[in-house]
């Protein structure tokens, strides 16, 4: 059987590195030089096609900044998780595919941190070419090996990234996944995705060309946006200075009251300086012969530096 999971996506804004989401601790080749993960691996936990079961992941992310100096880039992962039993958090989390947005309407912490193995051995299957249509610019995803880690983690990983002009902000997507003889073909469509757009961010001034958010009291903000029509999505913030990050969740309804304490991740001093990123997350669901569960995550984001009173 088959399962899909989701890699979290990193953003670079100036010298500052903002993770989403938690880090990728261990098995991640295309993003990170590999790290250690403690745990040990029975080689006998090895999944086979007849005894386990496929998880799919794919995401697609795309960020763009509100001050125009730092390029714009967009992420495109997609991994094929074959395991003996199942995929379950633990190794999803090994694999650097755990989620861990908060219920909408609340706030939570993330940090980085070293995931624990889950001592279950995992196949990254070969899928066939697999190819992302973004804006009517088409890219293939390159397959690339991933060494056998200590009999935990081998197969195969397709990813692609795209900077500057050709990374698309907004625009319909489409997936497309040839198959092979265990795997069905498949197809994801997406009729539009975007960052959200006419952000409104009440009590505050935009500075900078709109660049920078000017807030000038120290109580709840209100924040408007353009909704994204009768649908699940969901907008969430990530508020951060570079050491600290906290993120939001929220229906993607066109408003949402953030806490005073959202921004107390920046310097306290008068003056203080952070960065917001708004998210649209749009979720779509896996199927396909030989695939038991998945989700293809397409994650649009703006990110904006904020100074407090």
């Amino acid at each position: 059987r088959m399962v899909a999971a989701v890699l979290p996506v990193r953003y670079d804004h100036h010298s500052t590195v903002i993770f989403r989401l938690s880090k990728l601790a261990c098995a991640a080749p295309i993003l990170l030089p590999l790290v250690g993960c403690t745990g040990n691996v029975d080689a006998s936990n090895a999944p086979d096609a007849d005894a386990s079961e496929l998880t799919a992941a794919i995401s697609i992310d795309t960020t763009s900044y509100a001050d125009d100096i730092a390029p714009s880039h967009s992420t495109a992962v997609a991994r094929f998780i074959r395991a003996r039993v199942g995929v379950d958090e633990a190794t999803l989390q090994m694999l650097g595919a755990w989620v861990d947005l908060p219920p909408n309407g609340s706030c939570s912490g993330t940090s980085s941190h070293e995931a624990a193995s889950s001592g279950r051995a995992v196949e990254l299957v070969d899928v066939g070419a697999i190819t992302l249509d973004v804006a009517g610019r088409s890219a293939s995803l390159a397959a690339r090996n991933v060494p056998d880690m200590n009999d935990l983690v081998w197969g195969v990983v397709y990813s692609s990234r795209a900077d500057g002009e050709n990374a698309p902000v907004s625009g319909p997507i489409s997936v497309r996944v040839a198959g092979s003889k265990d795997i069905g073909a498949l197809s994801i469509d997406v009729a539009a995705m975007s960052a959200p757009a006419d952000v409104v961010f009440d009590d505050a001034t935009f500075l900078s060309g709109g660049a920078l958010i000017a807030l000038r009291g120290q109580g709840d903000v209100r924040v408007t946006w353009t909704a994204s029509g009768p649908s699940h999505d969901v907008i969430y913030f990530e508020v951060a200075n570079g050491t600290k990050t906290l993120v939001c969740a929220y229906d993607d309804s066109g408003s949402a009251i953030l806490p005073a304490s959202i921004f107390s991740v920046a310097p306290a001093a008068p003056g203080g300086k952070g960065t917001i990123a708004i998210h649209r997350l749009h979720r779509e669901a896996v199927a396909a012969r030989g695939i038991d569960d998945g989700e293809a995550r397409f994650d649009f984001a703006r990110v904006y530096d904020f100074i407090t009173p």
